[in-house]
């Protein structure tokens, strides 16, 4: 899990589960999505805007791949 991500759940006092109920998925797509394990623009859109960030503050990578779009 990034740093960023682990600290924004401390900070809300949300779990990985708690984050995915919240979201409508599963703990463990969750968990791979956050990990890197899995790509899903979509998950990693609904994670980020439940933290209340930008998807590009999470996954810098994603603001690579829209400059190269």
């Amino acid at each position: 899990m990034t740093k960023q991500i682990k600290k924004l759940l401390i900070d809300r006092e949300l779990s990985i589960a708690e984050l995915a109920r919240r979201i409508g998925m599963s703990r463990t797509w969750v968990s791979l999505v956050i990990n890197g394990n899995m790509k899903s623009p979509e998950t990693r859109r609904r994670i980020a805007d439940e933290l209340k960030v930008k998807v590009q503050a999470l996954w810098p990578e994603e603001e690579t791949k829209k400059r190269a779009a």
